[in-house]
């Protein structure tokens, strides 16, 4: 079996031609080199205006979150307790149950979230957020605050929506908590001592 000998791209040309043709393949690798620079410039360009721009629409989303939260301050229970209209309005409806679930997805809702649903359940609304990912460990306003109630294991919640967070204290707009007749109403935590918390949930996720 032959061998094929192996051509020499060289073959057949002068000494100035190799010179010519070395030359110009420098530059051809030099211009490459510039181009490569000048995507990866672009690149970063861009990618720092996306984040820019994502960064800004979460923020923006953030004080939407709380401004819907804080127009319903005052509002809630009249008549008996799970009654009235401002509870049909969170609950689409519905009287007689436990609302502070229909108050947060109500809120969510008017600020064009869709992606948790419209949840009746503080648990609900935690699982969905934590299963796509959005459960964080520094709260800020507009964010979801979630606990337990009964047991860590319960199905039982109560959710909230987070208002400011001052140093260690932790201030959030929370419906259907205390006694009939119960309002929407802002209450505040030392941030490192929540009682029975689960979580926090921040609609889109860490940035």
């Amino acid at each position: 079996m032959s061998s094929k000998k192996r051509v020499s791209i060289w073959a057949g040309l002068t000494k100035r031609e190799r010179k010519g043709a070395n030359a110009f393949i420098k530059k051809a690798e030099k211009d490459m080199l510039r181009r490569m620079k000048i995507i990866k410039k672009v690149t970063i360009i861009c990618i720092a205006f996306i984040l820019a721009a994502r960064l800004g629409y979460a923020s923006q989303l953030q004080d939407s979150i709380v401004k819907a939260a804080v127009e319903e301050i005052g509002n809630g229970e009249a008549g008996r307790n799970n009654y009235g209209e401002d509870i049909k309005k969170y609950m689409r409806g519905v009287e007689g149950q436990s609302w502070c679930a229909g108050f947060v997805s109500y809120v969510l809702n008017k600020s064009g979230v869709r992606d948790l649903g419209y949840n009746m359940s503080a648990r609900a609304i935690y699982n969905k957020g934590k299963e796509m990912g959005w459960e964080i460990q520094s709260p800020c306003p507009g964010d979801l605050v979630c606990f337990w109630r009964g047991s860590k294991n319960s199905w039982k919640g109560h959710v909230g929506v987070i208002k400011e967070v001052e140093g260690n204290y932790i201030i959030s707009i929370e419906g259907n908590k205390g006694k009939y007749p119960a309002k929407v109403k802002c209450i505040e935590y030392v941030k490192n001592n929540v009682p029975k918390l689960l979580g926090y949930i921040r609609i889109g996720g860490e940035l």
